[in-house]
C-alpha cells in the first residue's frame, strides 16, 4: 500500500500481507482496504483493515470470505460485500445480513447511510433495485425500479447509480431530491464502476469484453455535460469473476488515476496502474495579507480547484459572527487600502462580481459556479472577502479584509 504525493509514493507504513481488492476512504478521512490478508501494519488483520493518522488497525474479527467491494461509513460502521454475501461491522462487531436479493454494489452517503444495489423484492413495493441499509436493516424509501449495476459516489457525496435497462444503461443520481438522471442512456455498455470528475463530470468504466485470447477491453467513459464520451480503452489479462476489474478516479490537482488488472493503455504497456494529467490544470493560490476582524485575524484558502463545468470552494475563518460579507470576485489589482478599516486591511481584486451574505459564525464555506464555457479556460481571477461590521448602537461601520485567492479556471 502506498500513497501518492506529487510525483513521489510513500509507503502506509508497513501496509498489508496480501492482495488489497477494494477500498473506500470514510467521511472522517480514514482508509479502509479489503482484501486478502492476515496482517495490517504489521498486527493481525483477518481481510480488512483499516489507515488512520498513520497506524494500521484491525476491524474486529475481520471477514473470512473474499471480498469484493467496501464502503466506509461514519462513526466507524463497515459495509463489505461479497458473492452471494454481505457483511455489517458497527465499529465493534460483525454480523450477516440477510439478503434480500441479489447483490451488485454497495455503496455509503454521508446523511442517509449506506445504499445498496441489486435487485430486490420487497413485500408490497415490489421490484426495486436499491435499498437503504441502516444499522443492520434494510429500507427501501430510496427505491427504484431498475437492477443495478454499480454504485458510486460524487465529490459531495451523493450516490451515483448504474442500471440496467436490458440493452443500455442509465446513470443516476441520488440527492435530496431523490432520484435524477445523469446524461442520455449509454447503449451496449455493462457499467463496472462509477466515479465523478472535480467538475461533477461522472467518469465509468465498462465491464471487460473479449477481444482475443486472454485479451479483454473496458472502456473509460465521461459525461461532459453534453453527451457521454470515450476517453480511452484499457487491454486486460483474463479477468476474475468474484470481485471489480477497473476503477477510475480523479484528484482535485487534475490527475485521473486508473487502478485494477490494466495491462496497456491506447497502446502503451501500463501494468496495473497508470495516470494522466489535465493538459489545462486549474490553479489556486494565496495573494497578499489578511487583516484582524472583530474575531482576529481573516483568511481564506482554498477548498477545491476552479474547473470550468463545477464549483470552487474557499474557506473564511475568523470572521464576526454578527458581520456581513462582501465576496469580490474580479481581475487582480494593486493593493488599495480600504476605507473605514482598522488599518492594514486592503482589497487586491477588482470588483466585478459582488455577492452579500451573513457570515454566520468565524468559519464558513463559500465559492462560486464556473460556467461550462471554454472561453474561460485558463482565465485568471482574484477573489477575497470583506467583513462588514457593525460597532455599536450608533451603527457605525468597520471594514476588515483576507488575503486574496489568484484563481486560473481549468479545464480536465
Amino acid at each position: 500500500m502506498v500513497r501518492r504525493s506529487g510525483n513521489s509514493y510513500f509507503p502506509l507504513g508497513l501496509g498489508v500481507n496480501g492482495p488489497v481488492l477494494a477500498m473506500d476512504v470514510a467521511p472522517d478521512g480514514t482508509l479502509v482496504v479489503a482484501g486478502n490478508f492476515t496482517l495490517a501494519g504489521g498486527g493481525p488483520a483477518t481481510n480488512v483493515a483499516r489507515w488512520n493518522n498513520g497506524t494500521w488497525s484491525s476491524l474486529g474479527g475481520g471477514i473470512t470470505l473474499t471480498p469484493a467491494e467496501v464502503a466506509a461509513g461514519s462513526g466507524g460502521e463497515v459495509l463489505v460485500r461479497g458473492s452471494g454475501w454481505l457483511s455489517y461491522y458497527n465499529g465493534l462487531t460483525w454480523s450477516s445480513a440477510n439478503l434480500p436479493g441479489p447483490v451488485t454494489s454497495v455503496a455509503r452517503h454521508p446523511i442517509i447511510g449506506f445504499v445498496v444495489g441489486g435487485l430486490f423484492a420487497p413485500p408490497g413495493i415490489g421490484n426495486t433495485g436499491t435499498a437503504r441499509f441502516v444499522q443492520g436493516s434494510f429500507s427501501y424509501t430510496i427505491s427504484q425500479p431498475l437492477l443495478v449495476q454499480a454504485l458510486g459516489h460524487d465529490r459531495f457525496g451523493d450516490v451515483l447509480a448504474a442500471v440496467d435497462l436490458l440493452g443500455s444503461t442509465r446513470i443516476l443520481r441520488l440527492d435530496f431530491n431523490g432520484w435524477t438522471q445523469i446524461g442520455t442512456d449509454i447503449l451496449g455498455q455493462n457499467v463496472e464502476r462509477l466515479s465523478t470528475m472535480p467538475n461533477g463530470d461522472v467518469l465509468l468504466t465498462t465491464k471487460p469484453q473479449v477481444v482475443g485470447i486472454n485479451q479483454y477491453e473496458c472502456s473509460l467513459l465521461r459525461w461532459n455535460g453534453t453527451a457521454w464520451v470515450t476517453l480511452q480503452a484499457q487491454l486486460l489479462t483474463t479477468p476474475t469473476s468474484s470481485f471489480k476489474q477497473m476503477g477510475a478516479i480523479t484528484t482535485d490537482s487534475g490527475e485521473l488515476l486508473l487502478g485494477g488488472f490494466l495491462r496497456a493503455i491506447a497502446g502503451q504497456a501500463a501494468f496495473s496502474f497508470a495516470i494522466a494529467d489535465a493538459q489545462c490544470p486549474a490553479a489556486a493560490a494565496p495573494f497578499g495579507t489578511g487583516c484582524v476582524g472583530g474575531n482576529g485575524p481573516l483568511a481564506l484558502t482554498t477548498v477545491s480547484a476552479p474547473w470550468i463545468g463545477g464549483t470552487f470552494l474557499a474557506k473564511a475563518t475568523g470572521f464576526d459572527a454578527n458581520s456581513m460579507a462582501v465576496q469580490v470576485l474580479g481581475a487582480p489589482m494593486a493593493a488599495t487600502p480600504l476605507p473605514s478599516s482598522a488599518g492594514g486591511c486592503f482589497i487586491y481584486t477588482t470588483p466585478s462580481i459582488l455577492d452579500l451574505f451573513l457570515s454566520m459564525g468565524s468559519d464558513f464555506t463559500t465559492g462560486f459556479v464556473v460556467p461550462r464555457a471554454i472561453a474561460l479556460v485558463g482565465l485568471p481571477l482574484r477573489m477575497q472577502l470583506v467583513s462588514v461590521e457593525i460597532l455599536g448602537v450608533g451603527s457605525t461601520l468597520r471594514l476588515a479584509s483576507t488575503n486574496a485567492l489568484d484563481l486560473v479556471i481549468g479545464s480536465m
